[in-house]
């Protein structure tokens, strides 16, 4: 008779946790890549980890979505500037 196996239940307990959160895109002829990453300190006792692994993922994503739209303005507002001072001529 075989004899059973048994399972492991983890006893670590996570006390921080790190997201990161990347966009490669490419604009005009060049290619852009965002990265931001945040790392969180959990603190003792009963605490959600789905709304903290949540709320650090909102957090990254967004500075990389600002990231991302500083940048196309950047790239088309520079576009719209050179045509515009070249009709100016």
């Amino acid at each position: 008779m075989a004899a059973k196996k048994q399972v492991y239940v983890p006893q670590g307990v996570p006390t921080k946790i790190t997201a990161t959160s990347r966009m490669s895109v490419k604009l005009k002829e060049d290619f852009y890549t965002f990265e931001a990453i945040e790392e969180r300190t959990l603190p003792e006792g009963d605490i959600n980890l789905d709304y903290e692994w949540a709320a650090i993922f909102e957090s990254v994503n967004k500075v990389v979505d600002a990231q991302y739209s500083e940048a196309v303005d950047a790239v088309f507002y520079e576009q719209k500037k050179k045509k515009t001072t070249s009709k100016q001529k």
